[in-house]
């Protein structure tokens, strides 16, 4: 799971450039427009990467509880989780500077 977050991870790394060439190209464009738009859709393309490493954390955060119900905490799964929540993390705050970008 942790490798699957971290592949996804490099994905959004990527991508982020080149949404944040689009969205500085859409700043202060109308709503409407064709910049604005593509601007939106590499956020959107953007977002379902960081989708990805989110479900990974989802099934770490299945393992956690799992493991808790048995009474069983498995320090790997908890290393592993907050791993992934770093990235998680990482991933949200570019996004928010990204929107917080295009709105200005």
């Amino acid at each position: 799971m942790v490798d699957r977050a971290s592949d996804s991870h490099r994905a959004f790394i990527d991508a982020e450039r080149g949404v944040a060439r689009s969205v500085q190209g859409a700043r202060g464009a109308r709503v409407e427009s064709e910049t604005y738009t593509s601007a939106l859709i590499a956020l959107a393309d953007l977002t379902s990467l960081r989708a990805e490493t989110a479900i990974a954390l989802g099934d770490l955060d299945g393992l956690a509880a799992d493991s808790a119900v048995t009474f069983a905490p498995d320090e790997e799964v908890v290393a592993a989780r907050a791993l992934v929540l770093d990235l998680v993390s990482e991933q949200d705050r570019a996004l928010a500077d990204l929107w917080e970008e295009l709105r200005r």
